[in-house]
């Protein structure tokens, strides 16, 4: 298979087993990620969390919020459980109102370094 087909695939490519295809860009499967937590007790309005990453996935929400990604003058996108950014993100910023007891649990990823087959 050439070298462009294999990129256009998603999953692993064989006789490569650190390597994972994901939106035609193989990347280490070793990236390093972080889960944290954010209390939305408190209220903010785009508030930055997070700065250069490449994925971000909303593990749990149990209350409601929302993000602008890179700048605060984009569009906001509303927060579901299991939502998934793949992509080059520069900052990322979160807005919800007061929400006693309410909690959002983010996984962000960083890119050790890129590998193309």
């Amino acid at each position: 298979m050439a070298k462009q087909k294999q990129r256009e695939l998603d999953g692993y490519l064989p006789g490569m087993e650190g390597v994972a295809v994901r939106g035609g860009v193989a990347f280490p499967r070793d990236n390093r990620y972080s889960c944290v937590s954010y209390s939305l007790t408190g209220a903010r309005t785009n508030e930055e969390i997070v700065a250069s990453c490449w994925s971000v996935t909303v593990q749990s929400l149990d209350g409601t919020a929302s993000i602008r990604i890179n700048n605060v003058a984009n569009d906001s996108i509303p927060l579901e459980a299991g939502d998934e950014y793949e992509f080059d993100i520069e900052k990322l910023y979160l807005t919800n109102t007061a929400q006693t007891g309410k909690t959002l649990v983010f996984s962000f990823w960083w890119r050790e370094q890129e590998v193309y087959p």
